[in-house]
């Protein structure tokens, strides 16, 4: 059965290359590609997991990627009709100030005392690579003994001055200026700050955002011509090389490594068995939750219960880490299962049928700017939102990220470093902070 689906998925594959013009970065392809790596890996490795016969999970994952491929081509067809055409932009060089970026860097290494001094006061050992490791299982299992809430807002500032950074980075090298060295610090001294408490999801957040906000940024500058063609096949190769070598090393730096798994079961628990874990669930008879979309919006629901104390909004999880015999298949379901259990398969064709809408309503709005000067919000929060729609086969990431209080957190950190790097400036030894972005005067003076 699982071969059917893959051949579905494939279908659907080859439709929305031909219908978005091969962009990669397009929500239709981003979600899509995801799911048909899932089904092609599940399909090669079903014989360790007992092969796949409840063709519930066909339907479901056919109906659910279908949806959201509608809702993209709706808007783009609508998108068109108002705004047919799409030139190249003109993009211009970010210069940020040296001295921003060395202030910067020092809030980075801040935020990585800190969060260090938090991991070690939680576990045992005082071996860095060892701590990480147990304070990561402490967290997964509540054993957490300290938790600061100021490290959670540190978290979202980093993330954000990352993605800043990437984009700033990736900006000038499109527009083929170089960077300061200081740029790139900040850049890996920040992703690996996301490894330090064993959570994997932030460095490869930055990583498919760079990669997002690369095409789009070079997309802007050529007119979106398609990046679809056999050349580009041996850099799609590379890049997944990168991504599984990325993958393992990460594994061992967060002290996550184990002899009691192989790297190929391992790296199963994140590709392909997501897929099993799906139609393990679709056997079973769950109860409702208690709360509209329990499931689906349990990170906010938990967030309501630790600041209320309201026992309704302690949303209990269905993320029961599965096994087939010896084999290890990990606890995530993909984005349809929290879904499907809220809202039925219908209710998961209309929702992703929305998100689907409205995430290819911001690529279109990125495809029609005449220019792109300073620092762009858009293409940074559309990179943000891609990484949380490629990885809707892994897990419910788009509605712990996006539509969520971190989403929220994310936002309010972007403004508030965008704010330091455009409109903060020293001058003869004072702060002066401009109302208006100074990086936008000095660009449009040039355009004028």
């Amino acid at each position: 059965m699982i071969f059917y689906l893959f051949l579905i998925l494939s279908l659907i594959l080859i439709l929305d290359i031909v219908i978005f013009r091969g962009n990669f970065c397009s929500p239709a392809i981003l979600f899509t590609v995801g799911f048909w790596l899932s089904a092609l890996w599940a399909w090669i490795f079903q014989d360790k997991w007992g092969g796949f016969q409840n063709p519930a999970l066909l339907v479901l994952v056919s109906i659910g990627t279908i949806s959201f491929s509608l809702g993209c081509l709706v808007v783009k067809i609508v998108y068109a009709l108002d705004h047919p055409v799409i030139k190249p932009a003109q993009l211009y060089a970010i210069k940020i100030s040296k001295y921003k970026l060395y202030l910067y860097l020092l809030l980075e290494v801040f935020i990585a005392i800190i969060t260090i001094y938090v991991v070690l006061r939680n576990v045992s050992s005082r071996n860095l690579l060892t701590a990480i490791g147990q304070y990561y299982n402490a967290n997964k299992y509540n054993r957490l003994v300290y938790v600061p809430s100021y490290l959670k807002v540190m978290q979202y500032f980093n993330i954000s001055g990352v993605l800043l950074a990437g984009y700033i980075a990736i900006n000038n090298k499109v527009c083929k200026k170089k960077n300061h060295f200081v740029l790139y610090l900040i850049i890996v001294f920040g992703m690996m700050i996301s490894l330090l408490q064993g959570i994997r999801n932030t460095f490869f957040l930055f990583i498919i955002s760079g990669v997002v906000m690369f095409y789009l940024l070079h997309g802007a500058s050529t007119g979106w011509k398609s990046n679809f063609n056999l050349s580009n096949l041996p850099k799609i190769i590379f890049f997944a090389g990168i991504i599984i070598i990325l993958f393992q090393i990460t594994t061992m730096a967060t002290g996550r490594s184990s002899n009691e798994f192989t790297f190929v079961e391992t790296l199963s628990t994140y590709v392909g068995s997501p897929l099993k874990n799906l139609e393990l669930y679709l056997s079973e008879k769950h109860a409702p939750s208690q709360v509209f979309g329990g499931q689906t919006l349990r990170q906010t629901y938990l967030k309501l219960y630790e600041s209320t104390g309201n026992l309704k909004y302690n949303v209990i999880s269905l993320y029961e880490y599965r096994w087939i015999g010896k084999t290890g298949l990990g606890n995530v379901y993909t984005i349809l299962m929290p879904i499907c259990q809220d809202f039925g398969f219908i209710g998961t064709s209309v929702i992703l049928f929305a998100i689907g809408a409205v995430s290819e309503w911001m690529y279109e709005r990125l495809q029609r700017y005449k220019n792109i000067a300073g620092i762009n919000y858009g293409i940074i929060i559309y990179a943000y939102c891609a990484f949380s729609i490629f990885f809707s086969f892994f897990s419910n990431k788009y509605f712990e990220m996006v539509v969520s209080v971190a989403f929220v957190y994310i936002l309010i950190s972007l403004f508030i470093i965008k704010k330091f790097f455009a409109n903060v400036k020293f001058r003869r030894g004072k702060i002066i902070i401009y109302r208006t972005d100074w990086l936008h005067k000095k660009i449009y003076k040039q355009i004028m």
